[in-house]
């Protein structure tokens, strides 16, 4: 993880959670799903179990009643020896083109957010962690095309250009 002069840390370098990537896996299909995800950067390894839930009350569900859009996803994970189990809230948004779309609602602050970022104990939005992208602290002369390059192949480049 990699901490800037002015204390934020840079998100490119935290596990994180997107509702995007439970849509594509196919998650948010069922009203009842899970999965685990398993993230590895260097010789740290971590891992979480994921339950989705987009029916709280089956039971009525089953029997007709009227069940609302959204539902949660429920986080299990170790850290340090101590269990974490709790319930991230789903908010939907309906779109322009007749469906809806997921959300994830904050567990620390109740903002609306598509990716929840692992720092300290819980996964919450960048906002409530005060985290920053690699991308935003850098000039545009270290950036080529939208991809952010490092100092070597900047200095290659520089090598290769020849000077009149």
């Amino acid at each position: 993880m990699k901490q800037l002069f002015y204390n934020r840390i840079e998100a490119d370098y935290l596990d994180k959670l997107e509702v995007f990537w439970l849509r594509k896996r196919g998650l948010l299909r069922s009203y009842y799903s899970s999965t685990d995800i398993m993230w590895k950067r260097g010789d740290n390894q971590s891992s979480i179990s994921i339950e989705v839930n987009l029916v709280e009350n089956l039971r009525e569900y089953l029997l007709g009643q009227e069940v609302p859009k959204d539902g949660f996803v429920r986080l299990r994970y170790t850290t340090e020896n101590q269990k974490y189990d709790y319930r991230v809230y789903l908010i939907t948004t309906d779109c322009n083109y007749g469906r809806f779309r997921y959300w994830f609602n904050c567990p620390l602050c109740a903002r609306r957010v598509g990716v929840l970022y692992g720092r300290g104990n819980y996964f919450a939005c960048r906002h409530y962690n005060y985290l920053t992208y690699e991308s935003k602290n850098l000039s545009g002369y270290l950036k080529k095309a939208g991809r952010i390059i490092s100092i070597k192949e900047l200095e290659a480049i520089k090598n290769e250009v020849k000077r009149q």
